[in-house]
Formats: structure tokens, C-alpha cells, sequence
């Protein structure tokens, strides 16, 4: 005889949501924070710290390419009670120069002939997929 209890998929409810009003706001805001950290190297150093994740390239917010700035940057983080998944958007201009920017952080992605951008690190596969200047 077996015994336990059958439990129903929940719903996937938001465990966490980020919505910043453009990436242009958002470095302006860290821009800021070095200007009350009476720190003018801010940036930078920021950047720096990111070499810890890209093998030694740091990833410079100020050059970032191919992003449409005046956008909103957002993302959801959410469980069904069994897994735990992330949805993410950002405004894009081209898709292929923010990647190839991104590149040290995330490796070269792979394009499907779906349209679909595979990132794939030691860690995690990502899918991305452009529309309507949204990535």
C-alpha cells in the first residue's frame, strides 16, 4: 500500500521584481552614488569588480552597445512551488552589438533559426529572443 499526498502545480506567483525606468537612469543613479561617495572613480571601480566573472575583462556600463537606453530594464524572478525561473527584458537597438559587449560575462551565444538567442555558461542556459526593439 502507498501512502503520501498528491500536491497541485501552483500558479507562479513573483518572488521578487526589479523595474528600473531606463538603462540611461540607472547609470545616472550609479553616477550619483559616486558623486555622494565623493568617489569619481565609481564606475570604474565598479567595472573592475566585474573582472571577477569575466576572466579579466571588466564590463564598462558607460560602453555599453547596442542598448536603446531610454527604455525600461526590468526583471521578475518567480516560483511554481517546484522551480524557480527568471524573466527578464531590456530595450535594444541591436541585438548582436549588446551581445558581443556582453560577451565577456556571458560567453557567444548561440542564434537558433528561430530567432532565439542560447546563452549558455558553466552555470545556467539562458534563451533570448528579440521583438519589437525588446530583448
Amino acid at each position: 500500500m502507498l501512502v503520501g499526498t498528491a500536491t497541485a502545480q501552483e500558479a507562479p506567483k513573483p518572488v521578487l521584481v526589479i523595474s528600473i525606468n531606463s538603462f540611461e537612469a540607472f547609470v545616472a543613479n550609479l553616477k550619483f552614488m559616486g558623486s555622494v561617495l565623493d568617489d569619481a572613480q565609481y564606475l570604474g571601480k565598479l567595472a573592475k569588480m566585474t573582472t571577477q566573472l569575466t576572466k579579466g575583462e571588466p564590463i564598462d556600463l558607460e560602453k555599453a552597445a547596442g542598448i536603446d537606453a531610454a527604455k525600461p530594464v526590468g526583471s521578475a524572478i518567480y516560483t511554481d512551488g517546484q522551480s524557480i525561473k527568471q524573466l527578464s527584458f531590456l530595450g535594444v537597438t541591436d541585438a548582436d552589438a549588446f551581445l558581443a559587449w556582453l560577451k565577456p560575462l556571458v560567453g557567444e551565444p548561440r542564434k537558433t533559426d528561430a530567432g532565439v538567442y542560447e546563452i549558455a555558461s558553466d552555470r545556467l542556459t539562458a534563451f533570448a529572443k528579440v521583438q519589437d526593439g525588446w530583448m
